[in-house]
């Protein structure tokens, strides 16, 4: 694998730029509202260090848009994945309110939508997995 290439680099300022769209006053906001963010509702009900997201790094779809502001922000304002809970996997989405107030777009449902299958294709999925919508 070549580290130095361009295809490395384009995918270490993506982790960069997915980094930098969290930042402290938008948790801040969320922290004042007395929630919490999706990462942090993520990091409280997972296992530590088990929790896998997956299609961080989608953007809008890129449909004409008549009205409103187009936010470029990666995640498409949720957050899917698996992790272990207890031991147990476990597949779960956070809508993201600090990406796009977290609203439902192509995107985010497909996402939504692709854990879910990921869950009915698991060949032990009714004893091991649980899915389901994280709470604000």
């Amino acid at each position: 694998m070549d580290l130095s290439g361009k295809s490395y680099k384009a995918f270490i300022d993506r982790q960069e730029a997915l980094r930098k769209q969290y930042s402290p006053e938008q948790a801040e906001k969320q922290h004042a509202k007395g929630k919490l963010t999706a990462q942090e509702r993520i990091s409280l009900l997972f296992d530590n260090g088990t929790f896998e997201e997956i299609d961080a790094f989608v953007t809008p779809a890129s449909q004409p848009v008549e009205f409103g502001k187009v936010d470029r922000k990666y995640g498409d304002g949720v957050i899917v994945g698996h992790g272990k809970i207890n031991g147990r996997l476990v597949f779960a989405y956070a809508q993201d309110f600090t990406i796009m107030g977290g609203s439902l777009g192509l995107v985010h449902s497909k996402k939504i939508t692709k854990i879910s299958s990921l869950l009915t294709s698991t060949a032990s999925w009714e004893e091991s997995s649980i899915f389901g919508k994280m709470p604000n």
